[in-house]
């Protein structure tokens, strides 16, 4: 109900109608009453049809083989189009010039009351629109018709296709091709459309090159060209070289050269033309190396490195050839060992030569530095000190207990200027550097001594004093044998052969003199002691009985 005006016997109710349809006014019975007070005692009512409800029209086209309903509308290739016009009710003047047409002509028209068809034909592609403006026509009510349209796309070309590769990079697996359109596609053998009908693919495992042709969904053909020529299964050949293949003690550098290019392996250096492959190691092992090709192909090669040394040779026990003093040259023997390239040689004179002996005569003591070598240039060294080398000869000084004539025993003494070893028949002091010995008798020979490191020397041991036989007291002569009253020479011949007479004595040995006579002035028994320069004493006794040196006495005597 809307607005509600009047008085006395006349008012006014304006109804706004909802919807279509009967519509009723009442008033009930008692409601309302005249200036007496009398109420109305009937219902009074009154009715009528309402329509609001603006026409619509549904626009619609003849389909055919070259017309489809896509997501996005009819698309069709007809160059004529058969639209169909059908209202929700009975128009008023409903004529061919109420319809207007974009990207088209319109032709034939025909219908009455709710249907109509108009043929629209089209020169150009594109949309074409097909519009009923609003208020172009009214039902009998009067109520104008909203705004119709209905699009319809011509299209006469072939869908425009571009081609893209699941790669473009050399690679060793299938290529997907894929064809993207810029509308949907028809299915094609051997290719696999998308759900949205705008993308075929299809994977190729070899190189190709082809044409594929390809149509919209009303049959519109274009093609595009399908060209591959990336695909590459041949494996990488690689060939491995070292920097040496000697042994060293530096680092080596492995080479990989492959005949065609590669992809960068991490820890290598790959070259500018992406064939080479470098690295350096710095301690031996054995790897495989897994080099793959820009198209994924891979292959294996591999890398052995047992040539570096970067550990010096262990020099274990040097032996000498005898650790005794010797006067011969000491031969050094080195025992040296490395575990990886061996050992390659010796040196004894400061690494200016090297061979291959791993021992050396040393001539004299010193300080000898041995320097061993493998075969990687790492050098040990070792020093040893050598002392027992004596190739001096003993300095022997021989002395005598006596160079005077004895009759005892001569005890020779070699003072020596160094350690010597025992002589047989002699003494050794305690220090050995003294030989002692007795002689008893004279001789003349020479004594070989021999210090500790064998060195000889020959010193002569020369007695010539040693005198224990006594002097031969050979006649004594007198100088007369007559009687006589002078004194008696007696002169003894007495001889020495070693010492020779050192002298005579006539008085028991009290004193003695060079004379071999004295004078016998009595008579008697006398007892001649002859001395050598030993000390040696032989003796002799004569009897003098011929001196007389007093008259004889007359004895007379008488006899009775």
């Amino acid at each position: 109900k809307g607005t509600f005006t009047g008085s006395g016997k006349e008012y006014i109710l304006e109804v706004i109608p909802v919807v279509d349809g009967a519509q009723i006014i009442k008033i009930p019975k008692g409601v309302y009453a005249d200036e007496a007070g009398n109420v109305n005692e009937q219902e009074y009512q009154a009715s009528c049809n309402i329509d609001i409800t603006k026409p619509t029209c549904n626009i619609g086209i003849y389909m055919s083989s070259e017309t489809i309903i896509t997501e996005k509308g009819i698309i069709t290739k007809l160059n004529k189009v058969t639209y169909t016009f059908e209202f929700s009710e009975y128009l008023k003047g409903f004529t061919k010039d109420d319809i207007e047409v974009t990207n088209g002509t319109k032709g034939g028209f025909s219908g009455s009351g709710r249907k109509y068809t108009l043929i629209v034909t089209n020169d150009t592609e594109g949309e074409q629109v097909v519009k009923i403006p609003q208020g172009a026509c009214t039902d009998s009510a009067g109520n104008k018709i909203a705004e119709t349209v209905k699009k319809v796309v011509i299209d006469r070309t072939g869908p425009v296709g571009s081609v893209s590769y699941s790669t473009t990079e050399k690679t060793g697996s299938a290529v997907v091709a894929k064809i993207s359109a810029n509308e949907e596609m028809q299915e094609i053998e051997g290719w696999t459309l998308s759900a949205d009908k705008k993308e075929l693919t299809k994977s190729y495992e070899d190189n190709t090159e082809e044409t594929v042709t390809i149509k919209d969904l009303l049959g519109n053909e274009s093609s595009v060209t399908i060209k591959i020529s990336n695909i590459d299964k041949t494996l990488p050949k690689g060939e491995v070289t070292y920097s040496t293949a000697e042994y060293t003690n530096q680092d080596v550098t492995v080479t990989i050269n492959v005949d065609k290019q590669v992809q960068a392996i991490n820890g290598w250096t790959l070259s500018e033309n992406k064939k080479v492959l470098t690295k350096k190691y710095t301690q031996n092992t054995e790897e495989t190396v897994t080099i793959t090709d820009l198209a994924g192909n891979r292959s294996i090669v591999t890398v052995k490195i047992a040539n570096i040394d970067k550990e010096a040779p262990v020099i274990g026990e040097i032996t000498l050839s005898t650790k005794e003093i010797t006067n011969q040259d000491v031969e050094i023997t080195v025992n040296a060992t490395d575990a990886i390239s061996g050992i390659e040689g010796y040196s004894w004179d400061e690494k200016q030569t090297w061979n291959t002996v791993n021992k050396v005569n040393a001539k004299t003591n010193g300080i000898y530095t041995i320097y061993v070598k493998d075969k990687a240039g790492n050098i040990s060294s070792k020093t040893i000190k050598i002392t027992n080398i004596d190739k001096t000869l003993p300095k022997g000084e021989v002395t005598y207990s006596t160079a005077e004539y004895t009759n005892q025993d001569v005890t020779v003494t070699i003072n020596v200027d160094k350690q010597v070893q025992a002589i047989n028949g002699w003494t050794l002091s305690e220090n050995k550097k003294v030989l002692t010995k007795k002689y008893t008798q004279n001789t003349e020979e020479t004594v070989t001594i021999t210090d500790l490191a064998g060195n000889r020397s020959i010193v002569t041991v020369k007695i010539a004093n040693i005198d224990k036989e006594a002097p031969v007291i050979g006649e004594i002569t007198l100088s007369t044998k007559e009687i006589t009253n002078q004194d008696v020479e007696i002169t003894v011949n007495a001889t020495d052969a070693i010492s020779g007479i050192e002298g005579y004595s006539w008085d028991e040995k009290q004193t003695w003199n060079t004379v071999n006579k004295v004078n016998a002035k009595t008579n008697g028994i006398y007892t001649i002691y002859v001395k050598d320069k030993a000390g040696n004493i032989s003796s002799k006794t004569i009897k003098i009985t011929n001196i007389k040196k007093e008259p004889e006495k007359l004895t007379i005597s008488a006899t009775n």
